[in-house]
């Protein structure tokens, strides 16, 4: 569940509200010379330019990758190209375990990092499905903000506010069953945003909470469904 220790700003004690000022990408990379291909770097550079402060407030930037997937010049290449961009490295490997608590965050990175090992040592791993699972621990979302997806360019700060009210948290999410090249599986959530506040009536807090764990938990279903059927088809293939 949501710890509620966000920050509220004065005068909207009655509503639901966006926080703006914070988003992130996640990718983690089959090649370990790589830490993200040159379009996706393009697609990171303009939307970071796109939402840099609004007003006096500086909007915060973050990029979730896997330092176990990459070599030590890929590496370097990530924090320079973070520093030049002012964006915030996030370790898949090495940051977000110590924020784990509830036993279903675990259970999430316990699928993701199962797939990245698999990936690593060349057993079919989906690495689609280490984002999948990482874009849905709460810990993330509350640190974080906004996901979305490389080719979704969010550009919020044009709104001029910091915060956006709204009756409830949006998860925009797209199935994709099979594709016959190669028979993937994948889930994919192409949008998120939450944001959760501290001084909220308890009911309405408690019923937008629970809507988004009711939407978190079909997504995780779906997770472990498709990753057995993927496991099941590479199985009988090889």
């Amino acid at each position: 569940m949501f710890r509620t220790n966000q920050k509220n700003p004065k005068g909207f004690q009655d509503k639901y509200l966006f926080n703006l000022l914070k988003y992130y990408k996640i990718w983690v990379s089959a090649d370990p010379r790589e830490f993200l291909g040159f379009e996706n770097q393009l697609r990171l550079v303009r939307m970071r330019k796109a939402n840099q402060k609004i007003e006096k407030t500086k909007i915060e930037f973050y990029f979730i990758y896997s330092s176990s997937s990459l070599n030590d010049g890929a590496k370097t290449q990530l924090q320079r190209f973070c520093s030049q961009y002012d964006i915030i490295p996030i370790d898949f490997d090495k940051d977000l375990p110590p924020l784990l608590e509830a036993e279903e965050d675990k259970e999430l990175y316990a699928i993701g990092q199962e797939e990245l090992r698999r990936a690593q040592a060349n057993q079919f791993g989906n690495l689609a499905a280490v984002s999948d699972c990482t874009r849905l621990l709460v810990p993330v979302i509350e640190r974080y903000g906004i996901y979305s997806d490389f080719d979704v360019q969010v550009a919020l700060a044009s709104l001029g506010v910091e915060f956006v009210s709204v009756r409830a948290p949006v998860l925009l999410n797209a199935e994709m069953v099979m594709v016959r090249e190669g028979w993937r599986f994948r889930l994919i959530l192409i949008l998120l945003l939450f944001h959760v506040r501290k001084k909220m009536r308890p009911n309405y807090q408690k019923k937008l909470c629970k809507r988004f764990e009711m939407s978190r938990e079909g997504l995780f279903k779906n997770i472990k469904r498709h990753l057995r059927i993927h496991h099941s088809y590479v199985s009988i293939r090889n």
